[in-house]
C-alpha cells in the first residue's frame, strides 16, 4: 500500500489531474516494495543513494541498479499510457 504521506503530497496535488494521480497510485503499488522504497526515500525524502544503501543493508551499485531498472519500467509504463492518450484523442504518436 501507498503510504497516506505520497498520497497527500502537494507535488501531486498540484502537478496532477485526479485521473493521473490514481494512476499513478495504481503503478506504484505494483512495483516490488525495494522499488517502491528507493522511489520514495530518494524522490519524497531527498535521501541519496548511499544513505538508502545503509539503511536497507544492501550496496549502493544495488540500490542505484534498483533505481535504474525501475526508473526504465515506469518510463515504459508512462510512455505507453501516453501514446494510448494520444491515439484515443486522434493525435499521431511520436
Amino acid at each position: 500500500m501507498i503510504s497516506k504521506e505520497i498520497l497527500e503530497a502537494r507535488s501531486w496535488r498540484n502537478s496532477l489531474t485526479e485521473a493521473e494521480r490514481e494512476y499513478m497510485i495504481q503503478v506504484l503499488e505494483k512495483l516490488p516494495q525495494d522499488s517502491r522504497l528507493v522511489i520514495f526515500l530518494h524522490y519524497w525524502r531527498d535521501i541519496e543513494f548511499k544513505e538508502i544503501a545503509e539503511v536497507m543493508g544492501v550496496t549502493m551499485n544495488e540500490i542505484e541498479f534498483i533505481h535504474r531498472a525501475t526508473l526504465r519500467l515506469l518510463s515504459k509504463v508512462f510512455g505507453k499510457k501516453l501514446n494510448e492518450q494520444k491515439n484515443q484523442s486522434g493525435e499521431v504518436a511520436a
